[in-house]
């Protein structure tokens, strides 16, 4: 299981909204098959809200009606959201317990220092511990019923061949030794003398003048040994130098922002298509199942004939996101309504 940081959770679930909903045609904030989520109880989540030292906080940077519109938005997406997905997750016969939760729970508060920390952080995110725990059943949920859905969508074996043949570079590795000092008549002096040196003495010469003479101290011990890396993972100038040396090539001094370097290529290697397979599926997975989960979340949001009060925004499927409506989405005296992904920008999912 995935552990959800404390910070994540109040981020996604309370995500800061709306000053008033005056004007109401009824008490409903928004209808979920046919039942209602009152507009009282959206607002008693406000009121709550109010009193604590978050809301004084962002209080005392200004423009507070934003901010409580955000939060009531906020508020109202994550109930329609858990009244959406509960009943589907139950007739998918997926349960969260309250083990499972506590579980969880028990996985946040670790990373705390002890129970004062914990809390504290709860207080500076405006959270109770109950609306905690039910953040952490409606992630449990949204995660598990993911799985169903998104469990056979993903790349075939022929596009995973095909992509690591394209992108073969990227697996291929360098392993590579340097020795860093400041002065460039230093390192000039450095690879003359390697260079300079019986093919059977250099191994034993490169790993004696880094241990006495480089400064880069997390290797100067272990001969300079940097390891075997794909590109990318050094300065330019490194990179260049380190690509054009052949096996066991001793260069001449490179200079990059750290000084320095005389740098000996030890080997080359190429990691297998079974050795990257999976890194190579799960990046070519994850687009195809977030676009999977969008439209069944956008299929399940108009199943249940989701409604929302104009007053709190557009309710997007796609994401279970409400937001403001602006000019181009509702066009002056129509009241804003639901969007289907080819309506509207596809962003990422929302995490209850």
């Amino acid at each position: 299981m995935n552990r959800t940081p404390l910070r994540a959770i109040a981020t996604v679930a309370l995500g800061l909204s709306m000053a008033s909903c005056g004007g109401l045609l009824d008490t409903s904030a928004a209808r979920v098959n046919g039942k209602e989520i009152s507009a009282e109880a959206i607002e008693a989540e406000l009121e709550s809200f109010r009193k604590t030292e978050r809301y004084k906080q962002l209080a005392g940077q200004g423009d507070i009606e934003a901010v409580e519109r955000q939060y009531l938005q906020g508020v109202l997406a994550t109930l329609v959201r858990r009244a959406v997905l509960t009943p589907v997750a139950r007739e998918e016969g997926l349960e969260v317990t309250p083990e499972d939760v506590e579980a969880e729970l028990d996985l946040i508060q670790a990373d705390f220092a002890d129970e004062n920390a914990f809390e504290e952080a709860l207080k500076e995110e405006a959270l109770t511990l109950p609306q905690l725990k039910d953040f952490i059943a409606d992630r449990l949920i949204e995660e598990r019923l993911r799985e169903v859905v998104t469990g056979d969508v993903g790349a075939s074996e022929e596009e995973i061949a095909e992509f690591y043949e394209s992108n073969i570079a990227n697996y291929q590795q360098t392993c590579t030794q340097h020795i860093l000092v400041a002065d460039q008549g230093e390192a000039r002096l450095i690879a003359a003398q390697l260079q300079g040196a019986a093919a059977g003495e250099v191994d034993r010469l490169f790993d004696k003048l880094a241990a006495e003479r480089s400064q880069d101290s997390s290797n100067a011990k272990s001969g300079g040994d940097l390891g075997c890396n794909p590109p990318g993972q050094f300065v330019g100038p490194f990179e260049e130098a380190m690509a054009q040396l052949e096996i066991g090539e001793i260069s001449d001094p490179v200079q990059t922002e750290f000084g320095w370097h005389i740098i000996r290529v030890n080997d080359r290697e190429t990691a297998s298509l079974n050795e990257v397979r999976d890194q190579i599926a799960e990046q070519l997975s994850t687009p195809l199942q977030d676009e999977a989960w969008r439209e069944y979340l956008a299929n399940l949001y108009e199943e249940a004939n989701v409604t929302i009060d104009p007053s709190y925004g557009v309710l997007d499927f796609a994401s279970g996101q409400i937001t403001d409506p602006d000019a181009t989405t509702v066009p002056a005296g129509q009241a804003p309504r639901a969007t289907r992904p080819s309506e509207a920008p596809v962003p990422s999912p929302a995490q209850p």
